[in-house]
């Protein structure tokens, strides 16, 4: 097999993992284990479509996406005790 198809397996076996745990009753666990899994999937995406000039775009929004991480955890961070 070439890396290609090394990538798209990867992929689609990362993809049928996050449609499996998506249709599992909802716990903290599954939760947790459906972020991790859409974690798995937008990373072999990226790795997979990646070129110079989609990059170009994503650095150019990473303050704007800076900005707004700051702000979430401005509401979302409790005073340590």
């Amino acid at each position: 097999m070439t890396k290609p198809d090394l990538q798209i397996e990867d992929l689609q076996k990362a993809i049928a993992r996050l449609d499996e745990v998506l249709k599992l009753e909802k716990t903290d666990i599954v939760r947790d284990s459906a972020i991790h899994r859409f974690e798995l999937v937008s990373c072999l995406v990226w790795a997979y479509t990646y070129k110079d000039e989609v990059a170009e775009m994503v650095y150019a929004d990473l303050p704007v996406a800076l900005e707004n991480f700051k702000k979430l955890l401005e509401k979302i961070s409790v005073p340590l005790k």
